[in-house]
């Protein structure tokens, strides 16, 4: 089986835009390491193969935009945390540097349909990662876009951005001949910024920054939208990837630790 998916993502991260300026990605100019994680004929699991792309690589953010799609019963009996969101958690105590950015899934309206609520509709409950909604028309939440309050009271997701009819590249050199939806295609947009903000505060202090510090600039400087403040349909807002970068241009952060 063939899909296009992967390449449509990674036309949104690195696309160099050489045939049609208009799919040019959000990193151009960045190096991509692709990983299937569906086969699994190596028998590694997701979080094993991101612990080689980092160790072995050097790869600093991973970009996800893959999940399981939610039953009728998954929708009434919402995940929990369980042992891939525990270690893909461990890998960032790992590896501090290391940002994972996810797509929150897209089950909105599937569930709504089935509980009468827009939440708990999401099966990612990874805490050291930066899950991604979906906006359509660059303003609105879409209606497929998932967000819930987790059962630890969490938010989901935690940002948002287009991921609605987007153009981007697939096989033989060539493009979509439809725009593609999901909050698998926001999710590359947030990771090529991300990677972006990488990039220019190693610029400006010489080292990569901890995920930690990458997710706080993230959200805090997003665009409110939806409830004032934070929510479980935008998460922090829209993001914004100038106020980001100007929040790491003008040193407008401090890195500590606190006890439990």
């Amino acid at each position: 089986y063939i899909s296009e998916h992967g390449q449509h993502t990674s036309g949104t991260l690195t696309g160099a835009g050489l045939l049609d300026p208009k799919a040019k990605g959000m990193a151009p100019g960045a190096t991509l390491y692709a990983w299937n994680f569906n086969t699994q004929q190596n028998g590694l699991s997701a979080p094993q193969e991101m612990l080689i792309s980092t160790r072995d690589y050097d790869v600093v953010v991973t970009s996800n935009s893959y999940g399981v799609g939610m039953s009728d019963s998954y929708c009434l009996n919402p995940s929990s945390y369980n042992a891939t969101d525990y270690q893909l958690d461990q890998l960032v105590n790992m590896y501090p540097k290391l940002t994972h950015v996810f797509s929150a899934g897209n089950d909105q309206e599937d569930c709504l349909e089935v509980t009468g609520s827009r939440y708990g509709t999401s099966t990612k409950r990874v805490k050291n990662a930066i899950l991604v909604g979906a906006l359509e028309d660059l303003t609105g939440m879409s209606y497929f876009s998932s967000g819930e309050p987790t059962d630890d009271g969490c938010i989901l997701p935690h940002i948002s951005t287009f991921g609605y009819d987007v153009y981007s590249t697939v096989y033989n050199n060539s493009y979509a001949s439809e725009y593609w939806r999901g909050t698998s295609m926001a999710c590359p947009a947030a990771a090529g910024t991300i990677t972006l903000l990488y990039e220019r505060y190693k610029q400006i202090y010489g080292d990569y920054p901890i995920a930690s510090l990458v997710k706080a600039a993230v959200l805090n400087t997003a665009e409110d939208k939806g409830n004032p403040g934070p929510d479980y349909s935008f998460g922090f807002g829209s993001l914004n990837g100038l106020k980001a970068v100007e929040l790491i241009e003008k040193n407008n952060f401090f890195v500590g630790s606190i006890e439990n």
